[in-house]
């Protein structure tokens, strides 16, 4: 497997260190919605300043750089305030500078979407065609997507699927890319998490894939619910029969619709309109059988990159909002 490619979203999010004050000092202000759980600060007032405080006793200089660079004052306690200017409604990056030392907020952790690529293609595909990052960015500053870490990695699927002579089609469709579920699991999100500032539970891990990707993540996902709260499929699902294979595929994950609810947050089924009838009558036979999931319909196109963006364009507002 090759290199991962990490892409990072950050947050208008917490300050570097809570520190102890009084709520009354900060009447008609509150917590920036983006903060992490618990978190008081970052807080925004009623003339949209923001109002920052840094435990920072040992430095000689504190700013906060938002649109302009602030210089927060120290208490005797060793604590830094500021209250910024009025800001302009939106999303705002913001930047902690200790002693010059500049730096992004590290008390501040994210969730992680894990976005694979089709066959044909590699860890590039989403950077290079997807306009991953400008998708995100757009929907982060817009406030319709929680920030979060996205992580795309070789799926091992560049080269075409062509069985050798005299090989079980069904057989080497099964083992096409299937290296990469371990590599995933044992190699990939344990770096992610080991190495960068997320939230590492289920609750804040997402996987999705397009075509050939979409399957490797319904194979991902579906064997391994302990890991993952959130599963998108862009023209690309399971392959097996819903009408006949539906309560028993994946160990029997579809068998206790029930449960399924509370596990997955999030399943989202999307397809060009152009594509065929393949996605709509999975989800068609996943709701007949009391699976909920969301459907989707990209107007006009086909099994392309326009479907995949707007997949996606739909798919991330929907994650980590339980």
């Amino acid at each position: 497997m090759k290199t991962i490619l990490f892409i990072f979203l950050f947050s208008f999010s917490c300050l570097w260190k809570a520190a102890p004050q009084s709520k009354d000092l900060y009447k008609g202000s509150e917590p920036a919605p983006t903060n992490v759980p618990g978190q008081d600060f970052p807080r925004i007032d009623s003339l949209s300043r923001v109002i920052f405080r840094v435990e920072a006793p040992d430095a000689q200089k504190v700013q906060v750089d938002i649109l302009k660079v602030y210089d927060m004052l120290k208490g005797d306690d060793g604590v830094w305030t500021v209250t910024t200017n009025t800001l302009p409604p939106g999303f705002h990056y913001y930047y902690l500078m200790i002693d010059g030392y500049r730096f992004a907020d590290p008390a501040k952790k994210y969730p992680v979407l894990y976005l694979q690529h089709g066959m044909g293609e590699d860890r590039t595909g989403w950077v290079t065609q997807g306009k991953l990052n400008i998708i995100m960015d757009n929907l982060i500053a817009d406030g319709k997507a929680t920030p979060m870490i996205v992580v795309v990695s070789d799926g091992g699927i560049a080269k075409m699927f062509k069985p050798k002579p005299g090989e079980d089609v069904n057989e080497a469709r099964k083992q096409f890319g299937a290296d990469f579920t371990p590599f995933l699991l044992n190699e990939v999100i344990p770096y992610t998490e080991k190495n960068f500032r997320v939230i590492a539970d289920r609750d804040h891990r997402a996987m999705a894939g397009l075509s050939w990707g979409g399957y490797q993540s319904f194979q991902i996902v579906l064997n391994n619910l302990d890991k993952f709260a959130y599963l998108g499929g862009f023209s690309g699902a399971g392959m097996f029969n819903p009408e006949k294979d539906l309560k028993t595929v994946y160990n029997g994950v579809f068998s206790d619709p029930e449960k399924f609810y509370h596990e997955m947050h999030v399943f989202f089924l999307g397809v060009g309109s152009e594509e065929g009838i393949r996605i709509k009558s999975l989800s068609d036979a996943l709701t007949r059988a009391g699976i909920k999931n969301t459907y989707y319909v990209s107007e006009g196109t086909a099994h392309e990159w326009l479907t995949w963006r707007r997949c996606l364009y739909q798919f991330a507002p929907l994650l980590f909002n339980n």
